[in-house]
């Protein structure tokens, strides 16, 4: 039996749309069961969704914990970032449990063959231009609902968890945030799935560039002190106020997006070279700015 459109198959002997987990063999117009692995670039673009919904966790974790009543010192910074990232980390792993096959910690997939299959919506061929035979599925899968699933579970873990602490400035404002930019992340997903699919390397490559640089520009001094002290015989371990904090307060800013850096695009081999350019180049920007400033750094001044 042959089967119109792209993504329409044999199923019970009736051409229709592939049941959730099947994709159509283009050999025998057949849904077949999906049970591949997926590959290393399709877990690095579920680590990249993870990492974006920790960012916009940390963003708001610093945001808020200046207004809180609590004092921000590093101690402080530092439980609540360990709550974010376990509660996250708790999410992800439960996601990956409730997926097929259950109760392990592997997925199986049908794998991504082209940018159309993130948009089967759009294939539906039509019978003689009058008809219109729905064949829509999930031909991504689990790509697309594994995404959907890891964000109910953050919300679920997010007011479990912090509903057992005291009620402070932090700990309702961080929840409302999440409130808002949690289905704000499940909208682009659903959107723009697949040109965040075939442009996370890049977005990721030159997102860590930018925070990276950004940081380093508002902490010009505290770099400054470390290549001074390294020039007198040697480095002491900084204040944790002074240089701890801003680099416990950011973390994401210079460190997290960097994980999914570490297999940039296949075409693009001297990307990897570019979140390192930064650290290297600030501490004598630094040097720079102390000469043209009346002999001190000037702080967040870019």
């Amino acid at each position: 039996m042959k089967c119109p459109g792209r993504y329409c198959g044999v199923y019970k002997d009736v051409c229709s749309a592939c049941p959730r987990g099947y994709r159509v063999n283009t050999t025998t117009e057949l849904c077949q069961l999906c049970m591949s692995n997926p590959l290393m670039y399709e877990w690095l673009y579920l680590g990249f969704m993870v990492l974006v919904v920790l960012y916009f966790h940390m963003e708001s974790l610093i945001r808020f914990l200046d207004n809180a009543a609590e004092d921000c010192d590093v101690k402080s910074t530092t439980k609540w970032i360990c709550v974010t990232v376990l509660e996250t980390a708790a999410a992800a792993i439960l996601t990956l449990l409730l997926s097929d096959p259950h109760g392990t910690l592997q997925l199986y997939g049908c794998g991504v063959t082209s940018f159309l299959d993130w948009y089967s919506v759009f294939q539906n061929p039509t019978e003689k231009f009058v008809k219109t035979i729905y064949c829509e599925s999930e031909v991504v899968y689990p790509l697309f609902s594994i995404v959907f699933k890891f964000l109910g579970l953050c919300l679920i873990l997010m007011m479990l968890v912090r509903t057992w602490y005291k009620p402070t400035v932090f700990t309702t404002s961080s929840v409302y945030a999440a409130l808002y930019f949690i289905p704000a992340v499940a909208l682009l997903h659903g959107m723009l799935c697949g040109v965040l699919y075939y442009s996370f390397p890049y977005l990721c490559v030159t997102g860590s560039l930018i925070l990276s640089a950004i940081l380093m520009s508002e902490n010009l001094a505290d770099f400054q002190d470390i290549k001074r002290e390294r020039k007198e015989g040697g480095v002491h371990l900084p204040d944790p106020d002074a240089l701890g904090s801003p680099w416990l307060r950011h973390p994401l800013h210079s460190n997290l997006p960097q994980v999914v850096v570490l297999v940039p695009p296949p075409d693009a081999p001297p990307h990897r070279l570019l979140p390192g350019y930064p650290p290297l180049q600030y501490p004598h920007r630094a040097e720079y700015e102390r000469r043209y400033s009346g002999g001190h750094v000037v702080r967040g001044h870019a």
